[in-house]
């Protein structure tokens, strides 16, 4: 017999595992989608706000921020908490962050919002990428986990034609307004996802994050650190470019 993910876990029959894999991919599509809608409304805000670039550059940082906040809390909290029930928090958090987002008037109130927004969407990537990683078999999981990561790039670039298509119409609030109802509905569906069987069996003997650095895990989890920092620094330059970018337009 084929071994399992989990010497403990039986393997997931091919129904669960897609199921696991779409739902988890749609949350971080929303994840990708809401991380980067400050890219896309920098224009906008730049021109209506009257603004500098200088002046748009915090806002830009702390949903960044956010996100590194979010991920050393819920990554943790979904070990002793549940992975399931960790990934809907978040998820349904960076929708009420987004929704609320939408409201901002200020430069101040729009940058402590981004905050706040960035702990939901730090926390549903590694949630979404343990949950993934534990129900694929064994030959499928670094494919499975990887087309998962591509949903965060599918709703970066969904985001931006979404954009383009009602900014222009509706303001850039409505760019929020998007990324928040979406997740909602997302979050319905996610309440179908099976709790983290490795959680369940854990929560009677503990997982300490030490662990992360014993029987040799501390390479992967270090260079899993830089690949996560370079990623989101990758981000943080794109977005400041195009604010740039549309001041030196404006």
């Amino acid at each position: 017999m084929q071994q399992a993910a989990h010497p403990d876990i039986p393997e997931a029959s091919s129904r669960l595992y897609v199921k696991i894999g779409i739902l988890c991919s749609l949350a971080v599509m929303m994840d990708g989608f809401d991380a980067q809608a400050m890219g896309f409304v920098a224009p906008s805000l730049l021109a209506e706000w009257h603004i500098t670039r200088v002046a748009l550059s915090p806002i830009l940082s702390s949903g960044l921020v956010g996100m590194l906040a979010g991920a050393l809390l819920f990554g943790p909290l979904g070990d002793r908490l549940g992975r399931k029930r960790v990934l809907v928090l978040c998820t349904l958090w960076f929708a009420a962050g987004s929704l609320l987002t939408a409201r901002a008037h200020t430069v101040e109130t729009m940058l402590w919002l981004r905050l706040v927004t960035g702990f939901g969407l730090g926390g549903a990537m590694p949630n979404a990428t343990a949950l993934t990683a534990e129900y694929m078999p064994r030959r499928l999981r670094a494919t499975g986990v990887m087309l998962m990561f591509c949903g965060f790039s599918m709703g970066a670039a969904i985001g931006g034609f979404v954009a383009a298509g009602i900014i222009n119409r509706y303001g850039w609030p409505a760019v929020f307004i998007v990324g928040g109802i979406l997740p909602c509905i997302v979050s319905v569906f996610l309440l179908g996802l099976p709790e983290s069987i490795r959680f369940l069996q854990e929560r009677k003997t503990g997982f300490p994050v030490t662990q992360l650095f014993t029987e040799g895990r501390a390479r992967t989890t270090l260079l899993l650190w830089v690949m996560f920092f370079i990623f989101f620094l990758t981000i943080n330059a794109n977005n400041r470019l195009d604010a740039e970018g549309a001041s030196l337009h404006n």
